[in-house]
C-alpha cells in the first residue's frame, strides 16, 4: 500500500512508536521513533487497552479530561469503554483525525502465545489517500500482517504488559 507502517506500545498511559517502515508518498505523517501520543486517542494505543480488563483502564483514565491531541473530548471513561468495546468486537482500532488533523490510523493487536498483547501494528495515511475500498483493504492487509507478525514473536514473555 505504500504508507506508513509503524509498531508501537503502551508505556503508561501513553502509546509510543518503537519501529517505523516510512511511505516513499510526499504527504505522509512526519513522526519518528519515539514519538508518542496518549494511548486513549490513538489507535495503537486502543488496540493494546481493548486488551485490559475495564478496571485497570478506569484506574488508569479516571478523573482525567481525556481530550485528543486535535482537541475531540471524549465523555470521560464511559466513552473510552464504549469505543474499547468495539475495538474488542472489530478486532482492530481506527482513529480519524483525533491525533493529527488529515490522519486516519487502523491498528492490530500483537499478541504472544499467551495471546497477551504486547505491541501494536499500525498503518498511518492521510485521509486525502483513503476511501471505503482502500480502507478496508488496508485492514484487511494489516491484520494479515498482525498474525503473522504475533506468530513470529509468539515465544515472547509479557513482562510489562498487562493482563485483562
Amino acid at each position: 500500500h505504500d504508507e506508513t507502517i509503524a509498531l508501537a506500545v503502551v508505556d503508561g498511559d501513553e502509546s509510543m512508536y518503537v519501529a517505523l517502515e516510512e511511505t516513499s508518498q510526499p504527504i505522509r505523517l512526519m513522526t519518528h521513533v519515539g514519538s508518542k501520543t496518549p494511548a486513549f486517542a490513538s489507535a495503537s494505543g486502543r488496540v493494546v487497552l481493548a486488551s485490559h480488563s475495564p478496571a485497570s483502564v478506569a484506574a488508569l483514565f479516571g478523573g482525567q479530561l481525556l481530550v485528543t491531541p486535535t482537541g475531540r473530548r471524549l465523555n470521560g471513561v464511559a466513552e473510552l469503554h464504549a469505543i474499547l468495546d468495539e475495538v474488542r468486537v472489530r478486532g482492530y482500532a481506527e482513529n480519524l483525525e483525533e491525533t493529527a488533523e488529515g490522519l486516519y490510523a487502523a491498528s492490530v493487536p500483537v499478541v504472544n502465545a499467551e495471546h497477551v498483547t504486547i505491541a501494536a501494528l499500525t498503518a498511518l495515511l492521510p485521509v486525502c489517500r483513503l476511501d471505503d475500498e482502500r480502507r478496508d483493504r488496508i485492514v484487511v492487509d494489516l491484520r494479515a500482517a498482525g498474525a503473522h507478525l504475533s506468530d513470529l514473536i509468539s515465544w515472547l514473555p509479557s513482562f510489562s504488559a498487562r493482563r485483562s
